[in-house]
This record gives structure tokens, C-alpha cells and sequence, in this order.
């Protein structure tokens, strides 16, 4: 809990890891604390998926889809997290929106 803090400036009561590979229900992370770790990854970008000019990965459980990564303007990387609850997947007709509104600044 303390390297999260310090090193990420996340606090343990916005994370919580159970099972690392991420397929539990148990598992907890607030959208603020994965954008700071997906602004600590930035380097590492290239390890993820290129799909349509960002860097993307998706999650799902049933009832749960997220997507998490990068949009990409001018060599500059710019982090988003999408956590939907839900019970028909919508994540890519929201993604498609906040990707026009990204565009238009």
C-alpha cells in the first residue's frame, strides 16, 4: 500500500488486487487510480494493442466492460479509462464518442 502511494500517488482504498490476472469480481480500481497508472505505463505503450491510432485494451466480465489506453495526437500520448456496469456492451459506441470529443481539442 505505501509503494502505491508513493510512487503512484494512489491510495490503497482505491485499489484492490485479489487475483493478479484480473478475472475477479473482487479485484477493485477506481477510474482516477487507473489513469495514474496508465500515465506511469506511458513508456511501455507499444506493449498494447494499435487499433484505429490508440493503444487499447478491454476488459470484460458479464455486466462489466471497460476499456483502458491511450489516444494519440502529435507523438503525445493522453490516457482514458472507460468502466462501464451494464448489461449490453456499449464500451465501443462510447469509446467512439469520447474519441470525437478527444478530436476536437
Amino acid at each position: 500500500a505505501d509503494i502505491l502511494l508513493n510512487e503512484f500517488g494512489i491510495f490503497a482504498s482505491e485499489i484492490r488486487i485479489i487475483e493478479g490476472s484480473g478475472l475477479s469480481r473482487k479485484n477493485l480500481v477506481s477510474p482516477y487510480a487507473m489513469i495514474l497508472l496508465l500515465d506511469f505505463f506511458k513508456p511501455y505503450s507499444g506493449f498494447l494493442p494499435k487499433e484505429d491510432g490508440k493503444f487499447l485494451k478491454s476488459g470484460t466480465l458479464k455486466g462489466v466492460y471497460s476499456f483502458g489506453g491511450y489516444f494519440s495526437d502529435n507523438n503525445d500520448l493522453d490516457s482514458f479509462v472507460l468502466m462501464l456496469k451494464q448489461d449490453k456492451n456499449t464500451r465501443r459506441i462510447l469509446l467512439h464518442e469520447l474519441e470525437q470529443i478527444y478530436n476536437k481539442y
